[in-house]
């Protein structure tokens, strides 16, 4: 189990906070919790997305959420199949660092 803090914001490469959402401050919540419930790719069946859905309001409450491995890989799959590539950068070096 790894644990990663949700609540950490999302820069960009200047150092600057990236906006999401509408927000002007994203945070690695909005960010994972949307690529989460709106990725849809073939490996999408029902038992699938009822485990986004569940990995979603876990993180979307933010904070440090313990994640293995399975989730980590969710993670990783959903924002590279709907996210831009700078956040998905993001998203991936936050989850390497906790």
């Amino acid at each position: 189990m790894k644990k990663v803090d949700f609540d950490r914001r999302l820069v960009d490469l200047d150092g600057h906070a990236l906006p999401f959402g509408g927000k002007q401050i994203a945070h690695l919540k909005d960010i994972v919790s949307h690529a989460l419930l709106k990725a849809t790719d073939a490996n999408g069946d029902g038992p699938e997305m009822h485990a986004r859905y569940k990995l979603a309001k876990r993180v979307k409450k933010g904070g440090d959420v313990a994640l293995d491995d399975a989730d980590l890989q969710r993670i990783q799959r959903c924002a590279g199949a709907c996210l831009t590539t700078i956040a998905v950068g993001i998203v991936f070096e936050m989850l390497e660092d906790g």
